[in-house]
């Protein structure tokens, strides 16, 4: 089964999707192809199924509640990594758009992988305390702050700047 998924996106071409997305310049993870290492998750997730259904068959009630909970996690696992990738797909993306070397790229990447670190931990139900409303409360209120401080900032410092544009226009 691993093969068949693994062949499948060989020639989907799912191998060259991170220099397309400009992750990196090699597409192996430790020595794997992308599509390998995909191939290995998807036979390890059919596998634990599989061996969920398997003991529930057999009639272990007390196997099967164990072996469901570890079933649950194992997705939940999943879906956070997913979620971590896609984060850093999607960081790397708005770096390179705002340019990875300014200040506002680097914002950008970082506070896109922290949110992507923070959904991951909610999925994956990790911490929980640090994904609850208290913390989504304090994470706005620094924004807030934030924003308006950089406004004031911005407004304060730059008014010599911008009476000069002003006079040269004018």
């Amino acid at each position: 089964m691993q093969s068949i998924i693994t062949n499948i996106l060989k020639v989907a071409g799912f191998d060259q999707l991170p220099a397309k997305l400009g992750l990196s310049s090699s597409s192996s993870i430790q020595g794997k192809s992308p599509s390998e290492v995909v191939g290995y998750v998807v036979f390890f997730a059919i596998f634990v199924m599989l061996f969920t259904q398997a003991i529930e068959i057999l009639g272990f009630d007390f196997l099967t509640v164990a072996a469901s909970a570890i079933t649950v996690g194992v997705f939940k696992i999943l879906g956070a990594l997913v979620i971590l990738i896609i984060g850093t797909i999607l960081s790397k993306m708005a770096a390179n758009a705002l340019g990875a070397t300014t200040m506002l790229g680097k914002v950008a990447r970082y506070g896109i992988m922290i949110l992507a670190g923070t959904m991951a931990l909610d999925r994956a139900n990790i911490a929980p305390e640090i994904t609850s409303t208290t913390f989504q409360i304090m994470i706005t209120a620094l924004a807030v702050a934030l924003g308006v401080g950089g406004a004031v900032a911005i407004g304060l410092g730059g008014k010599d700047a911008v009476k000069k544009v002003l006079d040269k226009k004018v």
